[in-house]
Formats: C-alpha cells, sequence, structure tokens
C-alpha cells in the first residue's frame, strides 16, 4: 500500500503524488478508501482510485535505474517488428505501453524518434500513428525521469535525444 505524498507511476497519466488517502465525501460507504491521485506533467484532472482496485499503478524506478537507462541509452535496441501497416504498429505500441515497463517504453521512444527522423531526412510527413505514440511514450518515460533526476521533462527529452543523436 501507498503512503500519502508518495509518487508513483498511474496507468497512462504517468507520474502522480498521492495527496490524499480517504473515503470519497460524495459516497456512502465510508468504509471504501481510495488514493487521491494529482498528476505531475499532465492537465488531467485529480483522480481518484480505489486502493484495492485492479489499475496499474507502480513506484517510480530508482535513481541508479534512471541513470542506467541514460547512460546506456544508445546501445538500447530498438523495437523490433516494426510493420508497414499503422494498425499493426498501433496494436504493438499500445500492447508495449500497457506493460508500463520503464525499459521498453523507453527503446518505444527510441525507435518512434529514430523513425520520425527518417520520415523527415527523406522530407516525408511523420504518419499520425507515430507522432500519437512518441507523444504518450514520451510523457510516460520523459516524466518519470524528470521526477527521479528532479529535472524537468523538457531537460530529460533534451538530454534523452541528445545522447541518441551522439
Amino acid at each position: 500500500m501507498y503512503q500519502k505524498n508518495d509518487i508513483v507511476i498511474y496507468h497512462h497519466t504517468g507520474a502522480c503524488r498521492i495527496t490524499d488517502i480517504s473515503a470519497l465525501p460524495q459516497t456512502n460507504n465510508q468504509n471504501k478508501q481510495y488514493y487521491t491521485l494529482e498528476p505531475l506533467f499532465s492537465a488531467a484532472q485529480t483522480i481518484h482510485v480505489f486502493i484495492h482496485s485492479q489499475a496499474f499503478m507502480r513506484p517510480l524506478i530508482s535513481l541508479a535505474e534512471a541513470k542506467s537507462c541514460l547512460q546506456h541509452i544508445a546501445e538500447l535496441p530498438a523495437t523490433a517488428c516494426i510493420a508497414k501497416d499503422a494498425r499493426q504498429n498501433a496494436a504493438l505500441y499500445t500492447k508495449i505501453l500497457e506493460t508500463h515497463d520503464f525499459e521498453k517504453c523507453l527503446q518505444l521512444v527510441k525507435t518512434l524518434y529514430l523513425k520520425t527522423e527518417q520520415f523527415r531526412k527523406y522530407g516525408k510527413p511523420i504518419p499520425q500513428t507515430e507522432q500519437k505514440f512518441l507523444k504518450q511514450a514520451e510523457t510516460f518515460v520523459f516524466g518519470e525521469l524528470a521526477v527521479v533526476l528532479g529535472q524537468t521533462p523538457a531537460e530529460i527529452r533534451d538530454m534523452v535525444y541528445a545522447a541518441l543523436c551522439a
């Protein structure tokens, strides 16, 4: 069980601070406890999650894990099996994001970033599927790294992409 002021990764919202653990005032059942989550880097409203819910929630990666991922991002393999069909790609990207696995999501960021750079290089428009999933993966990964490393998501973004371009 998490405690008040813990920062967790919640579903697709990303990094959230637990601001309260209590029953919801608008319910009659005062025995049901809820986490009140405040997203740190998104415009999403306050989220209430039943503490025994099956909704995905996990602690942040450690500082050592964050530093290791950033040091070894160049060696991190890109996501395999990228298809030419947008629907197949969307299904693969969704599957990766739904794992909530930090390293797999970082691999997805790397893959989609390199893919969009190839489109730019050849003067082609970047497919909406890639744009959409890159933004989602960036929000998830950069937000978590920002909290762990005490920086902003924009600073993390610059750091990650500089390492990929080196």
